[in-house]
């Protein structure tokens, strides 16, 4: 069976108009074309994390619209092409980060050989091979999260969706969560950017959008 693939004809594979979500946040509008980088600033507290469920077909916006790969958020069609990475812990706090990381990725298809050893060099190149192998729970917290931006840079999704990167993070660090977001948008990927304080990546933004102003 032939399925279409929306995000090959859309123009822009985020797009939002006067997106409102919860009782306070918004209106926002904005798209993100292939290949370019859009931050979405000027909210607070849970709002950026309440807009990427809204993005994920999680939630419902409680007024305007938004598409995913020219398709509502959760439908079928986004699936394959979208991902979205959330500030709070994703990763079993019992569970080595490894063994998650090595079952989604091979989730999406890919043999088991060949993505682990892309994951093993991923790890290595960024110096995180031994924290991989222990419990995450027993890890700072930002060391999980930066371990998840290798299904990003390992998957190469069309569209990537990511809240706070960037929080607790040393600033040591910090050049290498820049330098993965912005490869997965010369990739061609659409990626959105949601943060309180945006900080280097405002920089390599393509655009910045502030809640309440259309962009």
């Amino acid at each position: 069976m032939f399925i279409r693939e929306p995000w090959r004809e859309a123009v822009s594979l985020i797009t939002a108009s006067n997106l409102k979500w919860g009782k306070a946040s918004g209106p926002v509008s904005f798209s993100v074309a292939p290949g370019r980088m859009t931050v979405v600033t000027g909210y607070s507290g849970s709002e950026g994390e309440d807009l990427l469920q809204v993005m994920a077909g999680i939630r419902k916006p409680s007024g305007g619209s938004i598409e995913i790969c020219g398709a509502i958020p959760g439908a079928f069609q986004t699936a394959p092409g979208a991902l979205f990475l959330s500030a709070a812990p994703s990763l079993d706090p019992a569970r080595p980060a490894y063994r998650q990381l090595l079952s989604r990725l091979s989730a999406c298809g890919r043999p088991r050989t060949a993505v682990r050893g892309e994951l093993d060099d991923w790890l290595a190149r960024s110096g995180l091979e031994k924290d991989a192998r222990i419990r995450s729970g027993r890890l700072p917290g930002w060391i999980p999260r930066f371990m998840t931006l290798a299904l990003p840079a390992l998957l190469s999704p069309r569209v990537l969706a990511v809240c706070e990167p960037l929080e607790g993070v040393p600033l040591v660090r910090i050049p290498d969560v820049v330098g993965i977001l912005v490869d997965a948008r010369t990739a061609g990927c659409a990626v959105a950017v949601l943060s309180v304080n945006p900080g280097e990546l405002a920089a390599e933004a393509d655009s910045i959008v502030s809640i309440g102003a259309t962009g």
